[in-house]
């Protein structure tokens, strides 16, 4: 074969500093629209998008030769500095991010549940959300 063929799917969450809810409707569009021309540039596909007021759940799909280091922290960075640059507001990432690995079956399931952040963060807190991540041992 002379080709890799790598499924590598990760949910990414990244939070702003503090979970300071600062992503409003516009600003949460016009940062999508950053996060995934920098996810891309990347060469990092991103299969599904969402955030609520303070974060933003991802699931990308990495190349084989980009680390998820590299490919979110180039990308928290250089949307953070695009935004402070370009708006008087400005925008600060919480440091570091949380991401999990997702099975190739289950990414319908984990799509799903980022396209339906609006209404899950209408019944639950982005921290009640984080601990219950924690309660199943899916995160450090």
């Amino acid at each position: 074969m002379s080709v890799s063929i790598v499924n590598v799917f990760v949910h990414v969450i990244i939070a702003t500093k503090g979970w300071t809810p600062l992503l409003t409707n516009d600003l949460s569009t016009e940062i999508t629209e950053r996060l995934l021309r920098n996810f891309k540039m990347r060469d990092t596909k991103v299969v599904a998008i969402n955030s609520a007021p303070e974060h933003f759940h991802v699931l990308i799909k990495l190349p084989s030769y980009r680390s998820l280091s590299e490919v979110v922290g180039w990308t928290k960075g250089e949307c953070s500095h695009w935004f402070n640059t370009n708006h008087e507001n400005k925008l600060y990432w919480q440091k570091g991010y949380w991401a999990t690995a997702v099975s190739f079956e289950e990414v319908p399931k984990v799509s799903s549940y980022i396209a339906l952040q609006t209404e899950i963060h209408k019944k639950l807190s982005f921290e009640k959300e984080m601990s219950e991540y924690r309660a199943y041992g899916i995160t450090q």
